[in-house]
């Protein structure tokens, strides 16, 4: 796997009602997901062939990636990449199986070109004073929009709303909505050759002047003065509240729509909190999907139990959660027992990633 990689694995009706989130309550069959990719060159017969395999194994609810940043396959007014319109037409044909589509997006993390050239001043800042735009961390696309921006929460803002046309989508799946990770999964850190025990200057993330300026106006501190900033428990915090307050405007927006916000989210809330500054137990969201990845965390397959109680534990009994999984890091037994762990634990269900992954195995399709 080329390096670049790794990094892109850390996300009744017509429309599925926000009710249909609303209660945590067990069931003899757990609601599973899949996290696919859009394919512009697919047929409609071959996007028919696709989603009756996943019928056929009870996987109805699907997070197809439309918005990654660099390419938008859903007809986006904001953006010149756009390659096709798969939403038109899957939707219908996921209609006619009684399943359920979210759109997938990118949020922050976006490579596009057309935004890069004509907004470079959208970018967050480290604290070298390094943009992503020049100087990305850990691979060449690592390219993060900053959330404190007007502008910034503007063009999402037209994004959700492009999507929320789309009459039969059931909702809106957020993915990378989150500041560059600060620190890498301890799993990952060989691959970048780092050993990273505390915050390094050129992965913390963001002294742009907007958010200098807003933290200043806030406390009376230049956060550049800060000798110790990942000790200071207002910077710490001032940034996780920029995504939150992000993830509430994105989500207010979606129900506007009648559609559920949902989000891809790192595997528990301190891991979370502490390498990407997502506080996600506060978000007011329909459903949360940690991607439990646990060969990142050098972590036993037996981890999964314990990761989903202490989610369960974190947020509020009227959000459903659903362990994502990383099917590279399973052998088809594991799998089986990672499955059985997590409903043990009391999760409701599960996500996949991703169904070209789970094409290459058979017998995964089997345990399903």
């Amino acid at each position: 796997m080329k390096r670049r990689k790794f990094l892109l694995f850390l996300g009744g009706s017509a429309v599925l009602g926000l009710g249909a989130f609303r209660c945590r309550e067990k069931s003899d069959r757990m609601t599973r997901w899949i996290w696919m990719s859009s394919n512009c060159a697919w047929t409609d017969d071959d996007w028919r062939k696709h989603l009756d395999r996943l019928h056929k194994h009870g996987i109805d609810r699907v997070h197809l990636c439309v918005y990654t940043g660099n390419k938008a396959f859903f007809h986006n007014t904001l953006l010149t990449e756009t390659p096709c319109d798969v939403l038109q037409r899957v939707l219908p044909l996921a209609k006619e199986r009684g399943m359920y589509v979210h759109a997938w997006i990118w949020v922050l993390h976006n490579n596009s070109k057309q935004l890069i050239e004509r907004h470079p001043d959208w970018y967050v800042i480290n604290r070298l004073g390094k943009s992503t735009v020049t100087d990305p961390p850990y691979v060449p696309d690592y390219r993060w929009l900053c959330p404190s921006k007007p502008q910034v929460r503007d063009y999402l803002l037209k994004v959700v709303r492009e999507l929320g046309a789309y009459e039969d989508l059931a909702g809106i799946h957020l993915d990378y909505i989150r500041f560059p990770d600060v620190i890498l999964p301890v799993g990952l850190q060989p691959k970048y050759h780092l050993t990273q025990t505390e915050e390094l200057p050129q992965f913390d993330y963001c002294y742009c002047p907007t958010c200098r300026q807003q933290f200043k106006k806030k406390t009376g501190i230049d956060p550049l003065q800060l000798k110790q900033p990942a000790k200071n428990r207002q910077w710490v915090q001032f940034r996780e509240d920029q995504i939150t307050n992000l993830v509430k405007l994105l989500a207010a927006e979606i129900r506007k729509f009648g559609k559920s916000p949902t989000a891809a989210v790192f595997p528990t809330p301190s891991l979370a909190r502490k390498l990407v500054r997502q506080n996600w137990p506060q978000w007011p969201l329909d459903a949360i999907f940690p991607m439990m990845y646990h060969g990142f965390y050098n972590e036993p397959v037996q981890w999964l139990e314990k990761a989903t109680h202490q989610d369960l534990q974190a947020i509020p009994a009227n959000e459903k959660l659903y362990p994502g999984l990383f099917l590279p890091h399973f052998t088809p037994k594991e799998l089986k027992l990672g499955l059985e762990l997590i409903r043990r634990a009391g999760a409701p269900g599960f996500a996949l990633f991703d169904y070209g992954l789970l094409t290459k195995k058979p017998e995964f399709w089997q345990i399903l």
